[in-house]
């Protein structure tokens, strides 16, 4: 797996399975974001962007996206890379300053044009075989951290 210590965007701060519905998960989203939000303060204090991208549109993933500070969020796009495109041109970036963390096969554009495109554990076995890597923990249950710690060592953060 190569590591990003040019990493300026990391996109989809998120734990994908987290997002989806909630089905009464609410106290353990409140305790996911409020264990993200230093990690996110910590990535952003050193330079890099946050975003996330969601084919769907709901409260939750605004409201998470406001907790923690997300300084770009694009709901409702199903084509991710034309979105990456339009941020890209809008920051002046690279593809390969991109980390990018997805689940399922709208992501897999993304993941595989990407500097490190990385998948959950949990993630659709065919994006799991393109990603750069593979998370060791499950959607919902930790992987945004580790995307986001892996991205920080790697920075020397």
């Amino acid at each position: 797996m190569m590591l990003m210590d040019n990493t300026s965007l990391l996109i989809n701060f998120r734990d994908p399975d987290v997002t989806r519905g909630n089905g009464g998960r609410t106290a353990l989203m409140e305790a996911i974001v409020r264990d993200h939000a230093s990690i996110a303060e910590m990535l952003i204090n050193s330079g890099v962007r946050t975003a996330i991208i969601s084919g769907r549109k709901t409260p939750v993933v605004e409201r998470r996206a406001q907790n923690l500070g997300i300084q770009h969020l694009y709901q409702g796009r199903e084509d991710k890379l034309v979105v990456l495109d339009e941020l890209l041109g809008e920051l002046g970036l690279d593809y390969a300053e991109v980390a990018y963390l997805g689940d399922d096969l709208p992501d897999l554009p993304v993941i595989r044009r990407v500097g490190l495109g990385m998948a959950v554990a949990s993630a659709d076995a065919f994006v799991r075989q393109h990603a750069h890597g593979v998370t060791t923990a499950r959607g919902g249950e930790g992987a945004a951290r580790e995307f986001c710690e892996l991205i920080m060592r790697a920075q020397g953060s």
